[in-house]
């Protein structure tokens, strides 16, 4: 595979993630190292020679495919906001449960410690994706 540079590869992480599930993709041609971007707003497309089940191509995964989704709130929560544990486990038994999580942390002046801890997180995961592939 052609090296591709780190941060055009969380740009297409952060692409594949802003719309939610399922919403945007995004892949990589194996042999060029070109990231192409697919979703229902976008007009470009694969190039015509390209079949989307191509094995040059590579997904790049979402948060879910990387364990990046409630679970790295339960691991921030068991070490940064033991006190709020119950809360934040109900928290996440409900719909819109990371707008009511992130006010929460506002309200206990944690949020910007939980961008940090997620932005960690999701490099460490992204690197590790980048080494199996």
């Amino acid at each position: 595979m052609k090296k591709v540079n780190f941060t055009d590869i969380e740009m297409a992480y952060d692409f594949v993630n802003c719309t939610g599930y399922l919403g945007n993709s995004a892949v990589i041609h194996r042999k060029t190292g070109e990231i192409y971007y697919l979703g229902d707003d976008l007009d470009n497309d694969l190039p015509d020679d390209f079949d989307e089940d191509d094995e040059a191509l590579l997904s790049i995964h979402d948060k879910y495919d990387l364990e990046l989704g409630s679970n790295i709130v339960m691991d921030f929560a068991h070490e940064y906001c033991s006190d709020d544990l119950e809360e934040i486990q109900f928290i996440f038994s409900h719909k819109g449960a990371y707008a009511h999580f992130k006010r929460l942390l506002s309200k206990k002046g944690r949020l910007e410690k939980w961008y940090e801890f997620e932005q960690e997180k999701t490099e460490t995961a992204l690197l590790k994706w980048c080494k199996i592939n």
